[in-house]
């Protein structure tokens, strides 16, 4: 099993699975102050924890106890921890300008190593030969692992403080990550800086590791990105296009050229339909954006977000911030009115109108003594509905302000997300009871048998026929309005909860977001028409390509490119599934192993959505591919007539 281990200012450390992503067992600790670094000995065994009560533990990842007494010595913050190669030694950094070399075993301080400032990050080779420490005096020591002398000066080269080190696989080569916001390469024999520094990223560089063949790096960053570098050229692989933090909602423009989206990153991206790229970054938001949607003019389109911040900002497709609207509330939803001169705004507590052109109130807000968990607008902008903590749904009138008829009853819990139809007729609702309902407007009562399912996020289809229901589970699924059945098979090319789906007017299009990052865009027309995914192609596959997540061991998840086909010979089977690398045949059966570069793009021809901001597709070709008895035809020569 493949774990992760954690720490935090909670004081406790946690283990993690890295195929599933849950927590392993509960958190475990008894440092007295924050824990801020963990490491695993090489086996696995055990786990080192740093703290600022400037002591060092080691834990048994089995019983998760502490293992003899805590190291004690440094006279400040352990910034820093790192089992040697072989896992006898242990050495820690500390703001008191000391590293410490212990016993591994005994806890004995066996050696002391001493700067000029206080030490942020000790790192060891993996040959064991040398250790190295970064400081707040802005440089990089080497030092002899069996000597615990320094190897060489100091390497100078960045301007700020270093957070972060990492030893190349062959131990030739340190990167080393600045609050300079760059990353810098030193031969580790000569001491020498290799080429210029890496740039690209806005903020400090908190922390790196090296691919295991040396080829490439990574770096995260204060800037909320992560970022792969090419280590033969020191050019970053793509620019950071997706959200670095999950993405709350989702808006087409009524021309459906745009989509918009908003994330827990505090950014706004615009993305353009046709090229799938992210055109814009509208930064500004302090806070979680929580709401997008477009003006209704097609020729000067204006985005509204609302955010935690307690902010509705407007902007416009160019990047321009347009107006900002101190709320003093934190908005759960923002919609226009049709014909664009007003904004609705949706907080826990209340609903409030404003005048697009003036920026101020109009009349007072609807407010509410439950906690709001989601409202809607009706599309002829005459209506709100109002999803409550007390597990019902309320209609007001926005012109009078008045509450029309009684609250709809029918859930168990509360209600997570109210959506109106396009024709304005009906109301769904989905609620943590585990239900979906769809309710008449103008009788107010339920529509049908409820639909069950752990729902995240639902919307209708332009012509109210279809319900476009998202998962925790990652799926998405098709409803009919009129029979309560699913259309077609879940779509499966998320790989987290999705947490907003929206159509666009034209009904061409769905879009999708979800925890895992990414902003997916799909043919409506497309998964009506294949139905049965199950049953495979009839025709050629379309092109795809990954999300730059890494799935191991899950279903490929891939989007088509609409402008290309490749032959049905690419793609002998409908679907396949990759563990470690391996791609899996249909009962399971390795076929063959794809080099880790190769799989964020790689085809498929199961897909149904499209990533925006993901591109360049990396092609497989099983036209001459061999497997099982038939493998020794793998050689036969090829007719090229």
């Amino acid at each position: 099993m493949v774990r992760v281990v954690s720490s935090s200012d909670d004081v406790t450390i946690q283990l993690w699975s890295a195929k599933t992503c849950t927590a392993i067992g509960k958190p475990f600790g008894c440092h007295d102050g924050s824990i801020t670094s963990v490491a695993f000995s090489p086996d696995g065994t055990r786990v080192a924890s740093g703290s600022g009560d400037r002591t060092i533990c080691l834990w048994d990842v089995v019983t998760r106890s502490r293992i003899g007494t805590p190291f004690e010595g440094h006279q400040s913050v352990v910034t820093s921890v790192m089992f040697s190669p072989n896992g006898k030694v242990l050495i820690s950094g500390s703001y008191d300008a000391t590293i410490r070399i212990w016993d591994a075993t005994t806890g004995t301080m066996i050696g002391e190593c001493h700067v000029d400032d206080g030490i942020n990050c000790v790192a060891f080779s993996p040959d064991g030969m040398k250790f190295a420490s970064s400081s707040d005096d802005k440089t990089v020591q080497l030092w002899d692992s069996q000597t615990f002398t320094p190897v060489g000066k100091p390497l100078r080269g960045h301007f700020e403080r270093i957070w972060c080190l990492a030893f190349s696989p062959d131990s030739t080569q340190i990167a080393s990550g600045s609050a300079d916001h760059t990353v810098r390469l030193w031969n580790t024999k000569s001491g020498a800086a290799i080429g210029e520094a890496f740039k690209g990223h806005t903020d400090a560089v908190t922390s790196l590791a090296f691919r295991s063949d040396g080829s490439q790096l990574v770096s995260s960053s204060w800037d909320k990105t992560i970022r792969l570098w090419n280590m033969a050229t020191g050019a970053p692989f793509g620019e950071p296009s997706q959200h670095s933090e999950y993405v709350t909602c989702v808006a087409i423009s009524r021309d459906g050229k745009y989509v918009a989206s908003g994330s827990y990153d505090r950014t706004v991206r615009v993305w353009d339909v046709t090229l799938g790229t992210a055109i814009r970054e509208l930064r500004g938001h302090q806070d979680w954006v929580m709401s997008v949607a477009f003006s209704p003019d097609d020729d000067d389109t204006i985005v509204v977000s609302g955010s935690d911040d307690r902010t509705i900002r407007l902007w416009k497709t160019t990047g321009e911030l347009v107006k900002k609207l101190a709320v003093g509330a934190r908005i759960r939803s923002v919609a226009f009115s049709p014909d664009g001169t007003r904004i609705v705004s949706g907080s826990v507590e209340s609903i409030q109108q404003w005048d697009v052109a003036t920026g101020e109130p109009i009349s007072k807000p609807l407010r509410q003594e439950i906690r709001i968990r989601s409202v809607s607008f009706s599309p002829d902008g005459t209506l709100v509905a109002l999803a409550s903590q007390d597990t019902t749904i309320k209609i007001w009138d926005l012109e009078t302000g008045v509450l029309i008829g009684k609250p709809l009853q029918g859930h168990g819990s509360h209600v997570n997300i109210v959506r109106f139809s396009p024709d304005s007729t009906k109301i769904v609702s989905a609620s943590s009871d585990g239900t979906i309902r769809l309710w008449s407007v103008k009788t107010q009562a339920m529509i049908g048998a409820p639909l069950e399912g752990d729902v995240s996020s639902v919307a209708f289809s332009h012509d109210s026929t279809l319900l476009m229901s998202g998962f925790f589970d990652g799926t998405v699924r098709v409803w009919s309005v009129e029979t309560g059945v699913e259309v077609c098979e879940p779509l499966r090319d998320h790989t987290s909860g999705v947490t907003c789906v929206v159509c666009a007017l034209d009904g061409v299009h769905l879009v999708t977001g979800s925890d895992d990052q990414s902003v997916r865009l799909w043919d409506i027309g497309d998964i009506l028409s294949r139905g049965e995914v199950s049953q495979g192609h009839d025709d050629s596959a379309k092109s795809a390509t990954l999300s730059l997540a890494d799935h191991n061991d899950a279903s490929l998840h891939l989007h088509p490119d609409i402008t290309t086909q490749y032959p049905p010979h690419l793609f002998p089977f409908h679907t396949f599934n990759m563990q470690d690398g391996w791609i899996l045949g249909p009962d399971g059966e390795l076929l063959l192993w794809v080099p880790s570069a190769n799989r964020t793009d790689l085809l498929s021809p199961s897909s149904r959505s499209r990533i925006l901001g993901i591109s360049s597709p990396t092609e497989l070709d099983f036209s001459d591919f061999k497997c099982g008895a038939e493998w020794t035809h793998c050689r036969e020569p090829i007719d090229t007539e």
